[in-house]
């Protein structure tokens, strides 16, 4: 793990920390007392959400590695960022957290299915993939499930501490945020960035309307 990656993990950490000092523990027992929301956000996540994807692929004026690449994008479970944007929002945090918790575990069966979907379809290929149980737990738990548990802890014993830190961390988490995004996007490959070029980002433009020969 490049050291990018390292302090990216630490700001994630610390955004979900934040975010769980906003929670109770009846927010999360509530979630499963009313199940209706959190079926239906797995059921948008790994069903309408890959036939979303693979429709636009489909139409789309785009060449096959892209198209594969969309479809890559939607098996992808949602993430720390998800959950923050929630918990800016005032929504219900809880079930974000939840339901990122579920999907990245069901992500181990339905990446592959979904990225191999996608390979024989578009470039009538196959590969095999398979993603790691234990480095799965090992990233869910140190940058979701344990800052969100010290964070609940926090409120539960200091709740005047937690609500007067929430403003100020709003501000310093959506910064940090911003910073996570800045640097994977243009750092290079060997620092743990993407190293995306200009041409690449330009790329999938022809689904909004950019027109590009190919």
């Amino acid at each position: 793990m490049s050291y990018i990656d390292l302090l990216i993990s630490g700001i994630l950490a610390f955004i979900m920390l934040s975010v769980g000092l906003s929670l109770t523990w009846k927010n999360f027992i509530v979630v499963f007392a009313k199940p209706k929301g959190y079926f239906g956000g797995l059921a948008l996540q790994l069903l309408v959400l890959p036939t979303v994807a693979y429709t636009i692929a489909t139409l789309a004026n785009l060449p096959p590695a892209i198209k594969v690449g969309i479809m890559i994008l939607s098996s992808c479970p949602g993430g720390t960022t998800s959950n923050f944007i929630t918990y800016l929002l005032n929504a219900n945090a809880a079930l974000a957290i939840l339901l990122t918790v579920s999907n990245s575990f069901i992500a181990l069966f339905s990446v592959p299915i979904i990225v191999n979907f996608g390979l024989e379809t578009f470039m009538g290929g196959h590969t095999d993939i398979a993603l790691s149980f234990w480095s799965t737990i090992r990233e869910i738990s140190t940058i979701i499930i344990i800052p969100v548990f010290i964070g609940v802890l926090i409120k539960r014993y200091h709740p005047l501490f937690a609500a007067k830190v929430q403003v100020p961390l709003k501000w310093i988490t959506l910064i940090l945020l911003a910073v996570v995004f800045f640097v994977k996007l243009f750092a290079g490959e060997a620092q743990g960035g993407t190293g995306i070029t200009l041409k690449e980002i330009l790329t999938p433009f022809p689904v909004s309307g950019h027109r590009q020969r190919y």
